[in-house]
């Protein structure tokens, strides 16, 4: 059973990974 800790994991990597795309170019921003 996954728990807590890995979706927690997983949602700080997707936010740092969708922060380094914006900032290599601000417009491939994803539309949200």
């Amino acid at each position: 059973m996954v728990d807590a800790r890995f979706y927690r994991v997983v949602g700080i990597a997707m936010g740092l990974l969708a922060a380094a795309w914006v900032a290599v170019d601000p417009t491939l921003a994803p539309p949200e």
